[in-house]
């Protein structure tokens, strides 16, 4: 469990991702906007939901403040917004096809918060946003220039 100081440092992070996730989702809808069509974001995680461990002293899990920052800009998983979350369950070499499968599920977006699933995501697609987070450092990994 973090402290509280840690919380703070989760939160502020997620605070980052989720205002960027909006925007590239209303950004990349801009021309879809007649259709109405429903954003669909997947979200590449390491395990399994039940599995998460917390990552604020409140005990929610990354997901959960992620969904949280989602609600409060007025997105809901179901109604406002599709969220395929596909687990590894514990098997990073699992990635790729995880991140092909983003690809069949025609994503408008992908989440990831581990170097190996960025990784799959960034060799899938050149062409669908990722959104990173808690990625300790992307430019020295090679995942962003």
């Amino acid at each position: 469990m973090l402290t509280n100081g840690g919380d703070a440092m989760m939160l502020k992070k997620l605070g980052l991702v989720v205002p960027l996730t909006v925007a590239l989702l209303t950004g990349s809808l801009v021309g879809a906007q007649q259709t109405a069509k429903i954003p669909r974001l997947c979200y590449l995680a390491p395990y399994p939901l039940a599995e998460l461990p917390p990552v604020t002293a409140t005990g929610l899990t990354a997901y959960d403040a992620f969904l949280r920052g989602l609600r409060d800009l007025g997105y809901v998983e179901g109604q406002s917004l599709t969220i395929d979350y596909l687990s590894a369950d514990g098997q990073f070499a699992r990635f790729p096809i995880l991140a092909n499968a983003c690809l069949r599920l025609q994503a408008d977006m992908i989440v990831v918060g581990t170097t190996p699933a960025a990784r799959a995501a960034k060799h899938a697609t050149q062409t669908i946003p990722i959104v990173l987070f808690g990625i300790g450092d992307p430019v020295g990994t090679g995942l962003v220039a």
